[in-house]
């Protein structure tokens, strides 16, 4: 309806498909390989060969005679591994647009047969340079006690984030090799460095937000995170407070207990420029410090 999603619609059919090699990292990152050993017989999740087994120790490393993978030997009577699905996310660029692709892959194992995967594609997350983004994926079905129940046999269409409930277009996955980044997201900063629970979100928080590009290129990870959620207003104010802690070389590695400190420091009239209550050697004593003297102060109250 939207000049931006027939944009999206146009284009949509250059996307390039997935690689052999995405596809075989997939399968080994995501799903765990085992021998599945018991009464002196065992089979291989992978190729589904049977053998005759000595007892052997479990929970250690072993190959399959005919494939050759490396396993984990484990002690089980199963014969069948039912269907499992993961997430796994790719990204690229087409023309203005960068393109987070989620796909759904399964893998479903018996004994006597080789593992069957599916891989479907199932969300698309279009974002243009000015932070803007267009969903496409595959309808949901409804009356489920599953969000992101797929109908894979339905095309991909354009879609709206639900006003209410869990948000089905938000999936933190792990990103697959070949990625391509776009010119301008790569310039504010980004990084495969910082692991965020929604990519989509943080690139065009990246675009459009002017901390987002400081808090990534000054590589404070657990900071971006917090604010990620938190928004621009509650950076603003410890905007102050992140440039000392930055100038002097100070990581900040649990964001919310340091938040909560500067919170603490400012309720007792401490100097919140200064670097020498900013930057604590030991952050959890000094505020366990602090709310230890606010609760004192609280009960006397």
């Amino acid at each position: 309806q939207t000049k931006r999603a027939k944009r999206v619609a146009e284009l949509c059919e250059r996307l390039p498909e997935l690689t052999a090699k995405q596809r075989e990292w997939a399968k080994i990152k995501l799903f765990s390989r085992n021998i599945y050993a018991y009464g002196g017989r065992a089979w291989c999740s992978e190729c589904g060969c049977e053998w005759a087994s000595e007892p052997q120790v479990f929970d250690v490393e072993g190959e399959c005679p005919k494939c050759g993978t490396t396993l984990t030997r484990i002690k089980s009577r199963k014969t069948v591994v039912k269907e499992e699905s993961y997430y796994f996310t790719k990204l690229d660029v087409i023309k203005e647009f960068q393109v987070v692709r989620h796909y759904m892959t399964s893998r479903s194992a018996r004994i006597g047969a080789p593992s069957q995967y599916r891989f479907t594609e199932v969300v698309q997350i279009w974002i243009d340079e000015d932070g803007n983004s267009v969903i496409r994926s595959r309808p949901r079905q409804a009356f489920t006690h599953y969000y992101d129940k797929w109908i894979e046999s339905k095309p991909m269409g354009i879609r709206y984030r639900p006003s209410y409930g869990p948000d089905p277009y938000k999936i933190g996955a792990p990103i697959a090799p070949g990625a391509k980044i776009a010119a301008r997201v790569r310039r504010n900063g980004y990084t495969s460095r910082c692991t965020v629970d929604d990519l989509a979100t943080l690139i065009v928080s990246l675009l459009k937000y002017r901390y987002v590009e400081i808090l990534l290129k000054r590589r404070q990870y657990d900071l971006l995170r917090l604010f990620l959620w938190r928004g621009e207003k509650a950076y603003d104010k410890y905007a102050h407070a992140i440039r000392i802690a930055y100038k002097n070389r100070y990581a900040i590695r649990d964001a919310s207990v340091w938040c909560d400190y500067i919170d603490l420091l400012e309720h007792f009239g401490y100097d919140t420029h200064n670097a020498h209550y900013v930057c604590p050697k030991s952050l959890c004593n000094e505020h366990n410090r602090l709310s230890d003297r606010k609760a004192e102060c609280e009960r006397r109250e």
